[in-house]
């Protein structure tokens, strides 16, 4: 299943009940983090409709909807590390040490 957040991220829940968030909006850990900015167009009622970055913040979550990284959340995530953490949830049952060694590039 996949889920949108407000144009500034997605999820997608895979059939063996694991989940990873993807969000690159001015609240995350992103290259284009600007928590100060984001408050500035909250307020005003005015927010972007997309986003884009060349990195993102990420979660993942197991099939009972607990955090499985060590801090909770990853910032500055590059594309190429989503795909292989994508790959890796696919399995029937994920490792949460493989899935930090994919964070450490190893």
């Amino acid at each position: 299943m996949f889920r949108i957040n407000r144009g500034v991220g997605f999820q997608i829940t895979f059939e063996n009940g694991w989940q990873i968030s993807v969000q690159f909006g001015p609240a995350h850990h992103c290259a284009n983090e600007d928590i100060e900015g984001f408050m500035k167009q909250t307020m005003a009622g005015s927010y972007p409709e997309s986003q884009e970055s060349i990195d993102a913040e990420i979660a993942i979550f197991d099939d009972k909807q607990e955090f499985v990284l060590k801090g909770a959340v990853r910032g500055w995530i590059r594309p190429q590390v989503v795909g292989q953490l994508i790959t890796h949830l696919l399995k029937s049952k994920p490792n949460p040490e493989s899935l930090e060694l994919i964070l450490a590039g190893k």
